[in-house]
């Protein structure tokens, strides 16, 4: 995958809420300790902002950024207020990037973001940055 940019988490689902913890204990360690794993480095510093719609004693949403070292950035979101279920993972480096999706099947994607140097218009500058659909990889051999 080349050198990791970012990672970026969801993990949500209208369903089972518990009174005794909250949305971030109860699913954002899975991810934490994931990131933690492919990155070989845990956390230099931690922002997050949370909220409790449902009225709960803890909060039952909210978006966790870590920050790793080498300016490598992590980002968290969990709810158990929405109602699509996600669990996917997104892992974006200057060579490639995977899309980990545990309900489904995943994709590896060889695709880079290919930036021109020089840009004449508003334009040039939309086209300056390309990602095939055609360059991805596969779709098997995740699960």
């Amino acid at each position: 995958m080349g050198q990791l940019y970012y990672l970026t988490a969801t993990r949500t689902h209208m369903g089972l809420v518990r009174e005794d913890t909250s949305a971030i204990w109860d699913l954002a360690p899975h991810d934490i300790a994931v990131m933690n794993y492919l990155l070989d480095a845990v956390p230099e510093r931690v922002s997050a902002v949370a909220s409790s719609p449902l009225g709960l004693d803890n909060p039952d949403v909210s978006f966790i950024n870590l920050f790793y070292p080498d300016g490598i950035l992590g980002q968290i979101h969990v709810s158990w207020v929405d109602s699509n279920k996600e669990r996917i993972l997104r892992v974006i480096g200057n060579k490639a990037r995977v899309v980990f999706n545990d309900l489904v099947v995943s994709l590896l994607f060889n695709t880079h973001p290919q930036i021109k140097k020089t840009y004449l218009s508003y334009g040039r500058i939309k086209s300056g940055i390309r990602l095939n659909e055609k360059d991805r990889c596969s779709k098997e051999g995740f699960s």
